[in-house]
């Protein structure tokens, strides 16, 4: 995993009123590049190497971002949500 610099500039996590329409658009974006990357496969699956570079840097480009923020402990990501690493999820993959 990357290692990003974070400097400890916010505090606990705490809810926004956007939230639910931030995070709906994050999975928007995240649901249209796959449907178009299946649709470009299955029309012809020889570019099936561009697709996987193309997704491939911009998984990396994402993990790269520094969101600026050290993880703790749980309080400081969203509730239900656990640390892992240096970011918090659902559930770390790691394990």
């Amino acid at each position: 995993m990357t290692k990003r610099g974070r400097n400890h500039t916010q505090g606990k996590w705490q809810p926004e009123a956007s939230d639910a329409i931030n995070l709906a658009t994050i999975r928007w974006f995240a649901l249209m590049m796959e449907a178009k990357a299946i649709e470009i496969y299955g029309t012809n699956k020889l570019v099936y190497p561009k697709l996987q570079e193309i997704l491939g840097e911009c998984l990396s480009k994402v993990a790269k971002i520094d969101v600026k923020k050290e993880i703790h402990d749980a309080g400081d990501c969203p509730p239900g949500w656990v640390p892992c690493g240096e970011d918090c999820a659902p559930r770390c993959m790691e394990d």
